[in-house]
Order: structure tokens, then sequence, then C-alpha cells
């Protein structure tokens, strides 16, 4: 490989056939290996092998690679891709930015300023982190390397690193813990060019003028109607995307923490500040006097990050009164409250952070006059990056109200069922299954089960948590945990809740998808003995059967008794570590196999 072009010549025929076998047999062993395999592989034969791909790699999609170099190798480049992508996930995870250096940047140096925008802010209201901008000033920031590497010469110069540098991302399901799984389904497509709506997307909001329309209203228009067919940004599709953004449109492009190392670092650095399994990074690139996305409001929330230009922005009062779920649909927004007279109207200057919380209405628009840009060349233009902390259902409080259940329901299994009877323990299994239902039926009309819970939250290094009012956040998580489990001792009704699941096995009904992840929380003893939260036909059986008895009802009230009186917060606590750990593993391994693409 190092020698290039002499490799499978004519002058080395041999050598060059045994070359290009060696890396073909190197392609098919590892696409087709295990993630136990892959972990056999030792680290000296990675750090060698992995540039050496890297480099072929670049040369095949550049097609700067010689003619008899393709006649020789019989991969494609998305094998190749593959191959990357499977070594890489054994590398060290991306490095993470020192959390203490991450909280001082945005929220200052005293963790108590962290926690008061904890309580006062968070998912609650707004915030300008006013003072961030001076951000850009200090030497140690750990986002001015990020700022400094983003410093180019023209608007052009980002676009081209965007759409000409940049492959695709495939999304990774929210409950995937396995990436053989997701390696089995992407195996054909990695690298590939980015792709329109999933990658990328090139908008503007443009004003609706019919007469039959009361309220001022926008509406997004795409550039590009991709309909049923796949769009890739590449070629003549990336020009036209220079076009778009010339006339107005907005580009957008999601998941840079899989795509810069620098972003990587800050992504990962948040996501244990919050103790949460992932925070994404978007990137909006806005032409002068123009607005990209019409006014929203988001499932999750979200840091706005000013990294170059200006812009204004519109925050709308929540038109919800509970949070609204991630993945779930978002209703239609009421008219504008900045019409009435109320919301707040800001400017984002070159440094400034803004904090906006999932149901927030918002929309922000550049100035023509970009006079008091620092970057003249960037004068009327922004560039801003969004951190987005994506509270995945298992870790909002409703989650964490399940994993106790599951704890203490395990707990009590390993004192009890070597003298209860196989009867006994299957209306214990019912009554638990049930209990899981009713904690859900309850958090949908009761907002303080949809906040995020924080019990896995990392403030800062072990010296300076040491200091004595490090504990307010922890200690008000823990409060939140008693008080949810007094709502759930009053509130659970058992009729309600078999009438429920009942509705949805006579309709067929998928509604109780969403307890498939508790599939990953383990469960001693034999099959009998488990909840199977995959197979809810199986349990409607068992439920039906022993409903006629008359004894379930009264199992039902005196576990639901049990557990809020009896549940151990630091049992919960430990098991809702070890679920994060299995949702960042995974998530980790996906980031270290796409930023080794996007490194060559």
């Amino acid at each position: 490989m190092e020698r290039g072009s002499d490799v499978c010549s004519n002058r080395r025929p041999v050598e060059g056939k045994i070359v290009a076998l060696v890396l073909d047999v190197m392609v098919i062993l590892i696409n087709t290996s295990t993630e136990i395999l892959l972990n056999m592989i030792p680290r000296y034969l990675l750090n060698r092998s992995l540039p050496l791909l890297q480099e072929l790699w670049k040369k095949i999609r550049g097609a700067s690679i010689p003619r008899n170099w393709g006649r020789c190798l019989h991969f494609t480049e998305y094998d190749l891709a593959s191959t990357i992508f499977r070594l890489s996930m054994k590398q060290a995870n991306p490095a993470i930015c020192e959390i203490d250096k991450i909280r001082i940047s945005i929220f200052g140096n005293e963790i108590s300023n962290f926690e008061n925008f904890m309580l006062k802010y968070w998912e609650n209201s707004p915030f300008l982190l006013s003072g961030s901008s001076n951000i850009l000033e200090k030497d140690n920031a750990v986002f001015s390397s990020l700022v400094h590497s983003l410093n180019p010469t023209s608007t052009d110069d980002v676009l081209d690193s965007i759409l000409m540098e940049l492959v695709s991302c495939p999304p990774l399901a929210s409950d995937e813990l396995d990436i053989n799984c997701f390696m089995n389904e992407m195996n054909s497509s990695l690298g590939s060019p980015l792709i329109y709506g999933q990658d990328i997307r090139v908008l503007k909001a443009r004003e609706l003028t019919a007469e039959s329309l009361k309220n001022y209203v926008k509406k997004e228009v795409h550039f590009f109607e991709n309909g049923m067919r796949k769009v890739f940004i590449d070629g003549d599709n990336a020009q036209k995307c220079k076009e778009a953004f010339q006339n107005g449109f907005t580009v957008a492009l999601r998941g840079m923490e899989f795509r810069s190392a620098k972003v990587a670092a800050i992504a990962k650095g948040l996501e244990v500040l919050f103790g949460q399994p992932s925070v994404g990074a978007n990137l909006y690139l806005t032409p002068p006097g123009s607005q990209g996305l019409a006014r929203h409001y988001d499932d999750h929330c979200v840091f706005v990050w000013q990294l170059f230009g200006q812009k204004h922005w519109t925050i709308s009062y929540s038109p919800t009164s509970v949070l609204p779920r991630l993945y779930e649909p978002l209703s239609s927004l009421p008219c504008s409250e900045s019409e009435k007279g109320g919301g707040l109207q800001l400017t984002l200057n070159e440094g400034d952070i803004l904090y906006i919380p999932r149901g927030y209405p918002h929309e922000a628009h550049t100035n023509t006059d970009g006079s008091e840009s620092r970057n003249k060349m960037f004068s009327g233009f922004s560039l801003h990056l969004t951190l987005s902390i994506e509270v995945e259902p298992p870790f909002e409080w409703e989650g964490f109200a399940h994993v106790a259940l599951h704890c203490w329901h395990e707990k009590g299994k390993e004192l009890s069922d070597s003298v209860t009877s196989s009867e006994a323990r299957t209306m214990r299994i019912l009554s638990v299954f049930l209990l899981h239902v009713a904690i859900r039926l309850t958090a949908n009309c009761n907002p303080i089960f949809r906040k995020a819970c924080l019990v896995a939250a990392k403030l800062g290094s072990a010296e300076v948590l040491d200091e004595p009012h490090s504990e307010t956040l922890m200690l008000s998580q823990k409060a939140t945990f008693w008080s949810i489990m007094n709502i759930i001792n009053a509130s659970s009704n058992f009729m309600e809740v078999y009438k429920n699941v009942a509705v949805i096995q006579e309709s067929n009904d998928d509604s109780l998808q969403w307890m498939r992840w508790l599939r990953h929380l383990p469960q001693d003893g034999a099959d009998d003995a488990k909840i199977d939260f995959s197979n809810h036909l199986r349990m409607w059986d068992k439920l039906v059967e022993f409903k006629g008895n008359g004894e379930l009802e009264d199992e039902f009230f005196k576990t639901k008794s049990k557990f809020c009186r009896c549940v151990v917060y630091e049992d919960a606590c430990k098991m809702f570590h070890m679920l994060l750990d299995k949702y960042r593993r995974t998530r980790r391994q996906y980031m270290c196999g796409m930023l080794s693409l996007h490194s060559a």
C-alpha cells in the first residue's frame, strides 16, 4: 500500500496479487466478525493497519487510487468503510472535555451557579447565559479550540467542508444496545455521501399570505423535494446547495458529534454533566436577512451556541402543561405569544449561549446589518451550533420509577421464591406488570414524571465536589423520588389499569411498546418467573386466567403499598447507572466508528 502504484503493476504481478488478496480477505473477515472476535485483534495490529485502511478509503473516495489498484481489489468503498468502522469501535473513546471546564465555560466558576440553573431554569424556562461570550477570550476555554478550527476565510469554506468532506451517519435506534445489529443492517451503506433529510436539510421559512389565514404564519420550504427516493448531496447537488444558500436558504447539518472530534468531546462532557446517555449537536448556517426553521418547539432541551455572526431569537411561552416526550408526535402550535406582547426576544452575539427547554416555541432569523460581527466576512451571516440534551424515556423520572419497581421486585424474589407457591409467584409477577402500566398512566398526566432524572449527573471532579453546597441538586433528586412514590401510591387504580390493558389487547394496539426498554434490565430465575416485556400477549393471557379468582386485585394493592413504602432509593440508583452505561456503550462505539471515517 505504501508503494502506491508499484503494487499490482506489471513489474510485480505476483506481489501485487498477494497484497490485494490480503486486503480482500481482511475486509471479508472483519466485516463478518462478531464484536467478541473483533476484540481479540491485538492493539498493535489495529494501530498499524487502521491508518493504512483510512488512507486507502480516502483515495478510493477521491478517485485518486491508480487504475491498476481497482482491478486488483474486489471490495467496494462501502465494504472498506464498514471495515474501518468495525476496527475503530475498539479504539479509545473520544476525549471527554474535563467536566469542570465544561461547567465553568458555560455556567461560571461556582458549582452553585450550575445548581441554581438546574433548580430554577432547567426544563422550566429559557435562559441567556450572560457573559458566556467571554469564553472566546479565555485561552483554556472548552469551546475556543472548536471556534478557531472553524475560522474560515469565507462562507464557501464552511459549505465545502459540510458538503464535500462529510459522510452520512445512519440513525441508531434509541433502544439498540447491540452494535452488531446496527452493523448488519448498515453494512453496505456506511460511508455514503450525505443523505438529504437524514443528515442535512436546506430550507427557509416563507410567510404565507393567503387571505384565509387570520394569524401570522410561516411555512418551511425545502430546496430538495426528495419524496420517496434518497437524495445524496454530492457533485451537482452540492453545487445546488451553495446556490440555495445564496438565495436565502439555511443549511442545517445533523450529527456533528459524529463528524468532529472537538464537538464529540464537548457533547460527551455535557452527557456526563447532565447524567444522560447522549447529547446531539446540529450546525446551522443561515444567510443574511433570512430564517431557516419556522416557529416550532422541540421534544428535547437545547443549548444554542452562537459561533459566528448574530441571530435574533423569539421565544414564546410553553403551549403545554406537560413536557413533550422524546419521539412523540408534536402537536400544532397556537398563535404566537409574541403577537400578544408576551414571550422573549433577544439577539445572540458570537460566543453567547441560549438555553431553550423542550416544549417552548421559538424561531430565529438573521439581520441584514452585521456591522457588530467580529468577523466582517460573516457580516449578516450566522453560524450556530445546537447542543441537544435528549432525555431518553428510561431516563425521565417515569423511567426511574420503573427501574425502582424492577429492583424492588427482583430483591423480593430472592427472599420469597423458595417459600411461595407457583400460583403466588405468578400473582406477584402480574401485579408488578400491572403496576408498571399504572406508573405509565400516572405519568401521562403528571408533569413531574416527564422531567429528566439527574441522579447520574456529575457536577465536577472529586476535589470540587467536596464543597458543602455540592449536594444540593442530589438532595433535591431524592426528594423528587419520594414525592413520586407518594403520587403512585395515591393514584394507581386496579380496574383502570386492567381495562387499559384490555382495550390495548382487543384493538391489537402497540401502545405498550413503550415498555420494551425494560427488557434490558436483568431478571433472575426461570422463564416462568420473569416478566415478558416483549410479549404482551403472553402477559395478557395470564391476566385473563387470574382475573376471575378475585385475588389479583388484592395482590395488586398489596404490591403497590409494599413497593411505595419499602423501595430502596440507593438500589434504584445503582441499577439506573447500570442501564445508563449500557446505553452509552453502544452510542460510544457508534461515535468512534463514525469519527474514524470522518478523520480519513
